[in-house]
C-alpha cells in the first residue's frame, strides 16, 4: 500500500526538524549528566534515522512502508508516554508543559494524516 507524498511527507519534515533541534537543547544542557544526555540523544536518533529511512525509501520508491509505519508506531508510543510523564510531573512550568504538549499534538497529528486508515486499525487492534 503505497501513501501519497503529500500525507507522509509534514511527518518527515516535522520530525526531522524537531529532533534535530532537540539534539542541539541536549548537548547545551550542562545540567544533563553523560548518561542523560547519551538516553535524550538515542532517543531523538531513533527518530531522526526512522524520518531519514522513510524519506529513502519512498523516494527510492519502494512500495514497503515498513519504515514509515515503524515512525508512526514509534511516535504513537512514544508521544503519550513522554508527553503523560511531563504533564504530571511538577518540576515543569506550565509553559513547558504547554510547549510539550503541542509538540505532542502536532506530532500525533501528523501521524495520522500519515498512516492509511486501514493501516491505523490493524495498529489500534494490537493494543
Amino acid at each position: 500500500m503505497k501513501v501519497s507524498l503529500a500525507k507522509w511527507l509534514p511527518l518527515v519534515i516535522w520530525t526531522l526538524l524537531l529532533w534535530t533541534s532537540r539534539i542541539k537543547n541536549i548537548l547545551q544542557n550542562s545540567d544533563l549528566t553523560y548518561v542523560a544526555v547519551a538516553v535524550r540523544v538515542l532517543v531523538a536518533l531513533i527518530f531522526l534515522l526512522l524520518a531519514l529511512l522513510t524519506l529513502r525509501s519512498s523516494l527510492r520508491k519502494k512500495e514497503s512502508q515498513v519504515w514509515l509505519t515503524t515512525l508512526c508506531v514509534w511516535s504513537l508510543a512514544y508521544w503519550p508516554l513522554r508527553g503523560g510523564l511531563i504533564l504530571i510531573d511538577s518540576e515543569y512550568s506550565y509553559g513547558f508543559k504547554a510547549v510539550h504538549s503541542a509538540l505532542m499534538i502536532v506530532t500525533l497529528g501528523l501521524v495520522f494524516l500519515a498512516l492509511p486508515s486501514k493501516k491505523l486499525a490493524q495498529i489500534r487492534s494490537k493494543f
